[in-house]
């Protein structure tokens, strides 16, 4: 059974004037005139190149697409009868520009032998005009709208270069991930082809995590953040892409902030680390040695978390500090894994130990109150008995323990209502400062 809806795909057609045009080629399909729908439909295809080749010549100030349109107004100057220049305008377009590739111009190339049986009186062999079958034209449809007709003119070959060129300008509005994946999705990412989507990740990858120019430098941050929302939207695919060219992916600056960037997109896809070569491994397991904030950070080096939550509470133990940002971070990576059992326990010796009221007040925002919702109730009274012995009073004696604790109480009373508060008078203190 076939799915593929012609009526839908034509809504996604970019250029305003395309879409009425193409409106008369679905009629004479749905009417079953198929001859008369592939006549139309090449002139559309060729109608529709002809917008994006001058949007890029005028609009974008394309070279290659400038002398295209030239040749293509000197050829029919000097014969005003001649077609030629729609096969050269599809071929420029394919090999000058990129906007489609070899196979789809085969295709179209297919399309407008059938469109020109199918425009002459040429008689056949039982003395009848040609005309396509249903599945030809059906066939030719898909092809016009799946590869010219709904593929802006951005998606030229220097698409990188304009993809690019958005990422550096956004970055300066500090747009959050998702704004970013919203972005590029609606301008780049649906149209992208497995292909490009390969290209444009491989380029910027090498941009992000190897360049050390000022600009990558610069924008590092923001082409870390494209590189997620590529990655997470094609997932499978990428991930075959790293697999098959693990050298290349592995090359990578040792400058600090290169491994912090690659740090941090192996923290949101922790399976691509193992695929790549010791060039990156190495580099990124000295980066881990260097501070408990780093360790943590590196957590999908390890085959077990489990192993990184006891290490991280033996070295808290033994009086190393760790950024309350960089434990949240931890445990927000961990949050759907067995580990993070343990790992909340770790949160609240850590909120426990707080060195002063504003300290506590970070923790407390931090490591605590994000996860309430994943506390069982050996992890409630963990909390409550912490209280008791929590250092120097910071947690329990500062004003916002009235608010915080009060969130604890709550929480304990609806789901634990057996838990007896009353049993950790320090705890119940907190609640009426």
């Amino acid at each position: 059974m076939n799915d593929y809806s012609i009526e839908l795909s034509s809504t996604r057609i970019i250029d305003p004037r395309t879409k009425r045009y193409f409106s008369e080629v679905f009629a004479c399909y749905a009417a079953g005139h198929y001859r008369s729908a592939v006549v139309m439909l090449w002139s559309v295809v060729v109608a529709d190149m002809l917008f994006k080749v001058d949007q890029l010549a005028n609009a974008d100030g394309d070279a290659a697409a400038k002398a295209i349109l030239q040749k293509m107004t000197s050829d029919k100057e000097k014969d005003p009868k001649s077609s030629g220049w729609e096969v050269d305008l599809l071929t420029g377009a394919c090999n000058d520009l990129g906007l489609i590739d070899q196979a789809a111009l085969i295709s179209l190339m297919h399309l407008q032998s059938h469109r020109h049986l199918s425009a002459h009186p040429i008689i056949t062999n039982e003395e009848t005009l040609f005309s396509p079958s249903r599945e030809v034209a059906r066939a030719h449809i898909r092809t016009a709208l799946d590869e010219v007709l709904t593929r802006p003119a951005i998606m030229s070959r220097r698409v990188f270069d304009r993809f690019m060129i958005d990422i550096e300008a956004l970055s300066n509005l500090r747009l959050g991930l998702g704004e970013l994946k919203q972005f590029l999705e609606s301008k780049y990412l649906r149209y992208f082809s497995n292909h490009a989507i390969s290209s444009v990740f491989k380029s910027l990858w090498r941009v992000t995590f190897r360049s050390e120019e000022q600009r990558p430098r610069d924008n590092r941050e923001a082409n870390c953040q494209a590189l997620r929302v590529m990655f997470a939207r094609n997932t499978e695919s990428l991930t075959e892409v790293v697999k098959s060219d693990a050298p290349w992916f592995s090359d990578v600056s040792n400058s600090p902030e290169c491994i912090s960037a690659t740090v941090v997109f192996f923290q949101a896809f922790p399976d691509v680390f193992p695929l790549l070569t010791d060039a990156i491994k190495i580099p990124i397991q000295a980066f881990a040695k260097q501070d408990l904030d780093q360790f943590v950070q590196c957590w999908f080096i390890h085959t077990r978390l489990e192993d990184v939550v006891n290490e991280l509470e033996s070295r808290i133990d033994g009086g190393e500090s760790l950024r309350a940002e960089t434990l949240r971070q931890f445990l927000e990576s961990i949050r759907t894994s067995d580990a993070i059992d343990h790992a909340l326990f770790v949160g609240i010796k850590t909120y426990m130990k707080s060195l002063s009221f504003r300290m506590a007040d970070v923790e407390f925002l931090n490591v605590i109150s994000p996860f309430v919702s994943l506390y069982q109730k050996k992890h409630f009274e963990a909390f409550l008995a912490g209280c008791e012995n929590c250092y120097n009073r910071q947690a329990i004696s500062r004003s916002a323990a009235f608010d915080d604790h009060g969130e604890i109480a709550k929480a304990v009373r609806d789901r634990f209502p057996d838990v007896d508060i009353k049993k950790y008078p320090a705890f119940e203190e907190s609640l009426t400062l």
